[in-house]
């Protein structure tokens, strides 16, 4: 079973709601197990046979030597489900600190939080909800690498809003609730954020669809964030689209809806308030990339190009804001730097992993008074356990002056040391013949 298996398996029993919707949200049953949310990255680790696999949402193994060697000691063959979390004075910190753990597990507190098991002693686990917590409170050892998730029983819902209440006092990113009708429940306090409107789309009937927000990052610039058109009535909807037909501008930048039409760019004047569950910056270990662009009121949008950002989960419209305006005091990066400036410290961290070079020939060839170069790189880059990194890369360059494209370049990338160094005498033989001389 991969991750991704894993989380198609629970997601059709997942329901993501806020506090406020606690009573109507969560279904009446006999029992319910509640706990604080780890905010790590979701893994499966696999015992068998006195050897131990960690793999991360991406299908790649994570080398972190303490849980590793944990989970070798256990006795059991099993496959858990869990979080990859990182500590700090005893306390969780966000999955913002798990890629920097990960990268360097060796300086941080770095521990995997169990909360589901998939299958003992090489059989699937279907059991009650009641039964397979008291077989993982069996299983796993209270220990500091390999932890299950403490658990509180309860048989009322209005105990779980005093429990709620408390993680939140307590600074919790939030709870889990799972039900004795197996459905999990995830609590999260509402965020509330003021975004600019930069674009509409419309459905294929020429209706109102959503809008497209950004955030301000500096004067007339904005990065994307989302779209989302819920909470609108009929009414409105036929308002908003006779408010910002008149509103368009040319733009470089082009997204298309999932109705596939294009959103219709507008200036930056209107900023809306929207209530979201959460907000992401990274997926899958790779950061978040988000569209930046920069307004001109004679050429319209144009492209700054990719950066790190944020998405949200979940978004209602609440409310126009008109006494607010599209700037960064009023709708910029403020309302969650929080969120933001650990990605991009943690994105600078990647950089300065330095990849080594295994394999490196370069040739050259003098004809008409001009000389040829075809160089073959090959290398490690020690970055794989990010997730957005393979371990070996191989570049191929190729210059001819006299070529209508002098410069061309050629990058393959592999998972094993050996495939790439086949390829590389290959490429080798292939594109040095007679005349060539290595340099």
């Amino acid at each position: 079973m991969t991750v991704q298996d894993y989380k198609k398996r629970v997601s059709s029993r997942f329901i993501a709601t806020d506090a406020t919707l606690m009573a109507q949200t969560i279904v009446e049953a006999d029992y319910y197990y509640a706990s604080i949310k780890y905010d790590g990255h979701l893994g499966l680790l696999n015992i068998s046979k006195g050897k131990a696999s960690l793999t991360g949402v991406d299908g790649k193994e994570r080398n972190i030597p303490v849980i590793l060697k944990a989970a070798e000691s256990f006795k059991d063959e099993m496959l858990l489900a869990g979080e990859i979390c990182v500590f700090k004075d005893g306390k969780s910190l966000s999955h913002r600190e798990v890629s920097a753990a990960i990268a360097k597990p060796e300086k941080y507190d770095i521990r995997f939080a169990v909360f589901d098991i998939c299958s003992h002693k090489g059989k699937e686990i279907d059991l009650p909800v009641k039964e397979k917590q008291e077989l993982i409170e069996k299983l796993i050892p209270k220990g500091a690498n390999i932890f299950a998730v403490e658990q509180s029983l309860f048989e009322s819902r209005s105990d779980l809003f005093s429990f709620y209440e408390n993680a939140i006092s307590a600074k919790e990113e939030g709870v889990v609730i799972r039900s004795a009708l197996n459905m999990v429940y995830k609590v999260k306090p509402i965020i509330s954020l003021d975004l600019a409107v930069v674009g509409y789309a419309l459905n294929a009937d020429g209706n109102f669809r959503d809008f497209l927000l950004a955030y301000c990052t500096a004067e007339n610039e904005f990065q994307l964030m989302g779209v989302t058109g819920s909470g609108l009535s009929e009414q409105q909807k036929q308002q908003w689209i006779k408010r910002l037909e008149p509103m368009g501008v040319e733009s470089e930048y082009t997204e298309v809806s999932r109705a596939k039409t294009a959103y219709r760019m507008v200036r930056p004047e209107i900023v809306i308030e929207i209530n979201c569950l959460d907000l992401l910056n990274e997926s899958g270990n790779q950061a978040t990339m988000k569209m930046q662009l920069n307004y001109d009121p004679k050429k319209g949008y144009l492209i700054e190009g990719q950066k790190p950002g944020l998405s949200f989960i979940a978004a209602v419209i609440k409310c126009e804001r008109e006494d607010k305006k599209p700037t960064v005091q009023d709708c910029g990066s403020r309302q969650f730097e929080h969120i933001l400036m650990p990605l991009e410290l943690s994105a600078a961290q990647t950089v300065n992993i330095s990849s080594e070079i295994v394999k490196r020939e370069a040739y050259f060839k003098s004809a008409k008074g001009a000389t040829a170069v075809r160089k073959f790189v090959l290398l490690k880059t020690n970055k794989e356990h990010l997730g957005n990194f393979s371990p070996y890369v191989l570049l191929f360059t190729d210059y001819s002056a006299g070529r209508k494209t002098p410069l061309e370049q050629e990058i393959f990338i592999f998972e094993k040391q050996k495939t790439a160094e086949e390829k590389f005498e290959a490429l080798v033989t292939e594109n040095v013949k007679k005349g060539w001389e290595k340099s």
